[in-house]
């Protein structure tokens, strides 16, 4: 894996920050990967985040099931299938 400080991957992707939570999108043809999110890194306004759920997303951003996630050491972490175009990460600030 790649640490690049509050997030680490063995894979690309973008992050940003949408209407209902993160929204990470891996590159396309990538393949499966780790990801793995430092909470401290997660947008200023989410005080002490926590991560309800990791959701699949299709390309019109229709949210599929729910992704199988670990919560250690205040980093988020799941594998990337290589199907899904997106994620949603459910937080509560």
């Amino acid at each position: 894996m790649v640490d690049f400080g509050w997030v680490s991957t063995s894979g690309g992707l973008r992050l940003f920050q949408g209407d209902h939570g993160l929204v990470a999108v891996p590159l396309p043809m990538a393949g499966s990967f780790d990801i793995r999110i430092k909470a401290k890194g997660l947008p200023n306004r989410w005080k002490k985040p926590r991560v309800r759920a990791v959701k699949a997303r299709d390309r019109k951003g229709r949210v599929g099931e729910t992704v199988d996630f670990a919560v250690e050491n205040e980093e988020v972490f799941w594998r990337h299938d290589g199907t899904a175009f997106s994620y949603l990460l459910d937080v509560t600030p």
